[in-house]
């Protein structure tokens, strides 16, 4: 059952709003989950994600693995837990778990959510893909966690599935001998399509991550490949803000991206530097589309752009001798276009892909649309698999400015 926050020590508004003011002047990106959940303390919940094994909701439910975590959001494999006729336990098939937690936020903020969860469980339909539908079409609580689940089973389906993530999937011993050029570009259209319908719904993701793509391990199954909920309530669900901050101000503060790791090949550079927007989303999508027709992750972000300020640095030697020291001091670091590890890609999809990944966002596509519209016009079959030609190098961009002025 939820906790009453009625029962919480209670703080006046003017201390709340000048608490909450301090807190926001720092961009949201750069907000301290921990600051952020220390006002309110919940000795019986420390807001940890589960841990594999962990029987939750009145013992219904069991967690197997953690897939994916962003603050106070995360999404779990589990099973539920059923019982035999002699009294011993049964684990059904698996079901994904969206858990958002809200331990430790003050109660004006905490109902401000509470009231777009009920809101997006009441239009759930929007996110679930056909096929998978939800255990419960309301939000189930415990404690201050909220629980949306879905089956990953079709409940009328002949079909024997074995649902796996894209990760799982791509991590076995051998590639898929279906997952061939035209199901790529099938899987990686419908993937963008989903994303495309969460940025009109106000979402944005950060990284598309293969831990949060659902499919099946012989790809028979007609709703693979689809996004699992690994995002907090859209924006669009949002109609209440908590005294003078807005929606958008709560979201922002309460459920940043925050995903930094310098080697993550899906995550865009300018997420680095606490920045997202639609065209990030279009590069971690770019970085999917790239592995799905060469069979590897893009090189990241973090080395290209170390790659690019190298190059840059090489000012006032000889064009011959600059070139040699940017091979000798950069193997490696340049992304590799596509048709160079897979020959046979069109030259179009090459095109498609090196406009998605990169490093400049205005140079990307604008949105998940775009891209969409871009892959679209892609015809693997009737296009023969022309090279490109020599790609010139790109003018410097503000990355490279940057990364002196770092290293400064």
């Amino acid at each position: 059952m939820c906790t009453n926050i009625n029962d919480q020590e209670e703080e006046t508004l003017e201390q709340a709003y000048a608490r909450w003011q301090l807190s926001l002047i720092r961009t949201p990106l750069d907000l301290s989950f921990q600051d952020f959940c220390s006002a309110y303390p919940d000795g019986t919940d420390t807001g940890e994600p589960l841990r594999n094994g962990d029987i939750i909701l009145d013992g219904c439910y069991c967690i197997e693995q953690l897939l994916y975590q962003r603050p106070r959001v995360n999404l779990y494999l589990g099973r539920r837990v059923g019982s035999s006729a002699g009294g011993d336990k049964e684990f059904e098939p698996l079901v994904a778990i969206r858990e958002v937690v809200l331990v430790g936020l003050d109660p004006l903020v905490r109902d401000c959510i509470e009231n777009a969860l009920l809101e997006e469980a009441q239009h759930s339909t929007l996110f679930c893909p056909v096929g998978l539908p939800l255990v419960s079409e309301r939000v189930l609580v415990e404690g201050g966690r909220y629980y949306l689940i879905i089956r990953l089973q079709c409940a009328y389906s002949h079909l024997q599935v074995l649902p796996m993530t894209l990760q799982e999937l791509l991590l076995r011993e051998s590639w898929p001998a279906w997952l061939h050029k035209e199901c790529a570009l099938q899987w990686g259209l419908q993937v963008c399509r989903m994303v495309a319908r969460l940025h009109r719904l106000g979402v944005i993701l950060g990284d598309v991550s293969p831990t949060t793509i659902l499919v099946d391990r012989d790809g028979v199954a007609p709703w693979t490949p689809t996004l699992l909920f690994s995002w907090p309530p859209a924006p669009c669900f949002w109609h209440e803000g908590a005294g003078p901050f807005t929606p958008q101000q709560i979201y922002n503060g309460v459920f940043p991206i925050l995903n930094t790791a310098g080697n993550n090949p899906f995550i865009a550079p300018e997420l680095l530097y606490g920045y997202a927007d639609e065209r990030s989303d279009v590069y971690s999508l770019g970085a999917l589309l790239y592995m799905f027709f060469t069979r590897f992750a893009p090189i990241v972000a973090l080395r290209r752009m170390r790659a690019e300020q190298t190059g840059a640095e090489t000012t006032g030697t000889s064009i011959e001798q600059a070139y040699m020291n940017a091979i000798e001091r950069c193997e490696g670091l340049e992304l590799v276009e596509p048709s160079r590890l897979r020959p046979g890609i069109p030259r179009s999809l090459e095109r498609v892909l090196l406009r998605a990944l990169a490093l400049e966002p205005e140079q990307r596509f604008s949105s998940a649309f775009e891209l969409v519209e871009a892959l679209e016009e892609v015809h693997i079959q009737d296009e023969l698999p022309v090279p490109l030609e020599p790609v010139q190098k790109q003018r410097r961009s503000f990355w490279s400015g940057f990364w002196r002025l770092k290293r400064e």
